[in-house]
């Protein structure tokens, strides 16, 4: 292997993320399909209703809403027909008492998405913001009620370490996504990261998410006093996700999807970071959090055939996608042999920020 090829993960992930979602052509649902795709998927029905209650027990006259990483308006499409719904049935006008902020880097993301919700009829209630979660910028509404984010942070340079016994390794990439272990002093990690990175398996690569850490405590200083910040992304919280082999881990840790790099959060980093800040967090599986909903949410399901298909596309390695379930779809598979149509994909979770 050359080693003018390697680079660090974060380097890969801010060159070729940076392309992709800037570029006129990509179609994203093109390229993979995630279960909020679905205007009334079980997951987006479940968020839509979480607001709706909460918004019972904190009447006003108004409600800001802000969601990043909007892709193409999937998932503020799914949350605006389902509150809409909610509110049909409720007797209440919460959905109308919505301004609902898009924000992202790509504006021909941003275009796409207000295109989509307009023609639903939702067009008077967007607002459009360019916002780059990497380099944040102050908003002009700087307190919203609920923060919304689907499958944002994983796509964010992230780097990655490995613990070898007592030894640390960065780990670099070639431009095919091979791993090479490179020799690091402890000292290059900040205490919480390295006492972090002891603490987890040994021979495990380890992402540190520090750019979606940056961002999401960003944010979360713009939720009103009683607000909620919902992140609903892949990757690792529970000591039970550590039963995959190692070297089955470390090779599907990154992934490409049609150039885009991405890489699983590291969830333990996230709360532990958000604590450091006296934020209350709550992680949980996605499947646990949509199921409180189940009954209340109607479900017009992705078929197996289709997002099997995309696991194996994206993953980029066919079977091994299979054994492990960690492609980057919502984690939520409609499944015709289940008993009630959906089972849970693993690595998948719900986390909630409240100040």
């Amino acid at each position: 292997m050359a080693a003018s090829k390697l680079k660090p993960l974060s380097a890969w992930m801010a060159e070729r993320n940076s392309a992709y979602y800037k570029s006129a052509s990509t179609s994203i649902y093109d390229d993979f399909e995630t279960y909020a795709q679905s205007p009334k998927g079980l997951l987006t029905c479940a968020n839509a209703n979480a607001f709706h209650q909460w918004a019972l027990l904190h009447p006003q006259d108004s409600y800001n809403v802000l969601e990043t990483g909007v892709g193409e308006g999937a998932f503020a499409l799914g949350f605006l027909t389902e509150l809409a719904e909610a509110d049909r049935e409720h007797g209440t006008q919460f959905s109308s008492m919505l301004r609902y902020t898009l924000a992202d880097f790509s504006i021909p993301m941003l275009e796409k998405a207000k295109t989509r919700l307009a023609r639903e009829g939702f067009g008077g209630q967007i607002e459009i913001l360019e916002w780059d979660a990497t380099h944040p910028t102050e908003f002009s509404n700087s307190s919203f009620d609920l923060i919304r984010c689907n499958e944002l942070f994983s796509d964010l340079p992230a780097d990655v370490y490995v613990r070898s016994g007592e030894d640390l390794f960065s780990v670099n990439y070639d431009s095919d996504l091979q791993p090479q272990q490179v020799p690091l002093p402890w000292e290059a990690l900040s205490r919480s990261e390295a006492d972090l990175v002891r603490a987890l398996p040994a021979d495990y690569h380890l992402p540190i998410n520090r750019a979606a850490k940056n961002a999401i405590l960003f944010l979360s200083h713009h939720l009103a006093p009683e607000g909620r910040f919902d992140i609903f992304d892949y990757g690792f919280y529970r000591a039970e996700d550590f039963v995959i082999p190692a070297d089955m881990w470390n090779l599907s840790l990154v992934r490409e999807f049609n150039s885009q790099w991405t890489v699983d959060l590291n969830f333990l980093y996230l709360s532990a970071s958000l604590a450091e800040a006296k934020f209350r967090t709550r992680v949980e599986p996605q499947a646990e959090y949509a199921e409180i909903y189940r009954d209340v949410c109607s479900r017009q399901p992705v078929s197996k055939k289709n997002m099997q298909k995309e696991k194996s596309k994206k993953d980029g390695k066919g079977e091994k996608a299979k054994k492990d379930g960690k492609a980057k779809n919502q984690g939520l598979d409609y499944d015709e042999e289940s008993e009630d149509g959906v089972e849970e994909d693993d690595f998948f979770y719900h986390m909630e920020v409240q100040p």
